[in-house]
């Protein structure tokens, strides 16, 4: 990884480094145009007599067109210079961004190309443990129906004797309702009695009362 960044710094620097040299010949060849111009070709005209209205007038207006261009000359310098650093600013930035750009770009090559190894390294353990699973499966299928046959009869033994069970609790219920009833009529009988013998023996005991 750091020979990467090592490459990529190289390449980037010579790249600034020839961007640097063509900027300079660039401004070097602009400020020769503009200290240097080259010259006019002067049309030959009959020139006024010195000192005369009319040369007077030649010479303001030929003072009036050499600060004109003159001003031209230093306003189209300035534009220049200001193009030539706008055009270094673009430059710097298009090298810091392509120097950025190229080391995001093989980052993420190599971040794809581990992503890509990893994959395949999970598909593989993937089928492995789909191999295992069936392995596993088949193996315990016998053991799975067994388990499952034992306790489906276990259930079913449950059942039965749940169901015998509350048949015993009913029959039992059944009995102590009939020896309530059976204790309830023998009391009422005996009650009954001892009501008839009580009557019996006040019945005598008036009968004697009433002889003597």
């Amino acid at each position: 990884m750091s020979s990467t960044h090592q490459t990529v710094g190289q390449q980037v620097t010579n790249q600034s480094s020839s961007q640097q040299a063509v900027q300079f010949q660039t401004l070097q060849t602009y400020n020769t145009s503009i200290l240097h111009p080259q010259p006019t070709r002067n049309i030959h005209t009959p020139k006024p007599p010195v000192g005369s209205d009319e040369w007077l007038k030649q010479r303001r207006a030929n003072h009036k067109e050499v600060e004109r261009r003159r001003r031209e000359i230093i306003n189209e310098g300035r534009i220049i210079a200001r193009a030539v650093q706008y055009i270094q600013r673009l430059k710097e930035q298009e090298s810091t961004n392509l120097e950025k750009w190229t080391l995001e770009k093989l980052l993420c090559e190599q971040a794809i190309s581990e992503l890509s190894l990893q994959v395949e390294t999970l598909k593989h353990q993937n089928s492995q443990l789909k191999a295992q699973l069936a392995a596993l499966t088949q193996q315990l299928q016998p053991q799975y129906q067994t388990a499952t046959a034992t306790a489906t009869a276990a259930n079913s033994t449950a059942q039965n004797t749940t169901t015998q069970t509350n048949q015993n609790i009913q029959v039992q219920n059944k009995i102590q309702v009939t020896n309530q009833t059976q204790i309830q009529s023998n009391t009422s009988a005996n009650t009954q009695a001892v009501q008839e013998s009580q009557s019996k023996v006040g019945t005598v005991a008036k009968i004697e009362k009433e002889k003597e």
